[in-house]
């Protein structure tokens, strides 16, 4: 019973560790998208200073 447990207790810090590198990989390509989104934006706007 004792074994079933500490394969459970490390199964459970496994899956622990997982979820906390999937999060910081989402966090990471959410930021790399924002940043995409906000050059996109700043190349379409039309640009005061040109036009005048």
């Amino acid at each position: 019973m004792s074994e079933l447990v500490g394969d459970l207790q490390a199964d459970k810090k496994y899956y622990q560790t997982n979820i906390a590198l999937a999060a910081s990989s989402l966090a990471a390509k959410t930021t790399a998208l924002a940043a995409q989104l906000a050059t996109a934006a700043a190349s379409q706007a039309p640009m005061a200073s040109t036009q005048g």
